[in-house]
């Protein structure tokens, strides 16, 4: 009989959790991935676990927060103890005894949500069984969920496509690519305080510019015409022509031919 109460309780309050989650309306929804995406990021450039895996993880393990080991317990993520020595929270969810009784297990409780975020991680990275997830890197999602499940993190048989599922219709792969909020800016030009070196001024003299020598032109030589009287040539009375003297010995003499033999 009492085993019966406390299943009953049991699946009123998975029920329970169930139904307020699917009562969120989608900005409460967004609201609440908003609220967690930047422990997300900073935790994928910590141990380079995809972003998105982590908050569809979260989102399906606290039921949208509503859920009672999120509730109670600060877990968003569903971890069992393991071996841990910490404080565990017992609550009945996938484990049975011998006879095929539900029985409680036992889930790391935390103080505060951020802390299981990175209880989530060191599980994952430590664990041995996952190591090949990280050789996918962090923007194959896909092959996370499906490893994730392949290699026993939840029971669920369902659990890759839950995850693809909340992760394409919120389009948490987004956040994969998402800068690391904790790397420390580089500063820019405007925010440096240090004063500016002076730049000395130039000094611009004038330069005189020689002026060029316009010599005179020689005037030009003036020429005054002078005109001479005309005179009128005077008139010589012509001289009568001497007589020709004729040598003496061609006087008187005649000329006879000379004969040719």
């Amino acid at each position: 009989m009492r085993h019966t109460i406390f299943t009953a309780l049991f699946l009123l309050a998975v029920s329970f959790g169930a139904q307020a989650a699917e009562y969120l309306t989608i900005g409460e929804r967004k609201s609440f991935i908003k609220e967690y995406a930047e422990i997300a990021v900073r935790e994928m450039h910590r141990t380079n676990i995809p972003a998105s895996i982590k908050l569809a993880q979260f989102i399906l393990e606290s039921s949208w927060g509503k859920g009672e080991l999120f509730l109670n317990a600060n877990a968003g993520f569903g971890v069992k103890r393991n071996g841990s020595q910490g404080p565990v929270y017992a609550w009945k969810d996938d484990d049975y005894d011998a006879n095929g009784n539900l029985i409680d297990s036992d889930f790391r409780m935390y103080k505060t949500v951020e802390e299981s975020f990175f209880d989530h991680s060191t599980y994952l990275v430590t664990r041995g069984i996952y190591d090949e997830l990280f050789d996918l890197g962090r923007y194959d999602y896909r092959g996370w969920a499906i490893g994730l499940q392949r290699k026993g993190y939840a029971t669920d048989k369902q659990y890759a496509q839950k995850l693809i599922k909340l992760i394409e219709d919120y389009e948490l792969n987004f956040y994969d690519f998402q800068p690391n909020p904790n790397a420390v800016p580089t500063p820019s030009v405007q925010a440096t305080t240090a004063p500016r070196p002076t730049v000395p001024q130039v000094v611009v003299r004038p330069v005189a510019v020689p002026q060029p020598v316009v010599r005179a032109e020689p005037a030009a030589p003036t020429y005054q015409i002078i005109e001479r009287p005309q005179t009128a040539p005077q008139q010589t009375k012509p001289q009568p022509r001497k007589k020709r003297s004729i040598p003496r010995h061609y006087r008187a003499t005649s000329y006879k031919p000379m004969r040719m033999f």
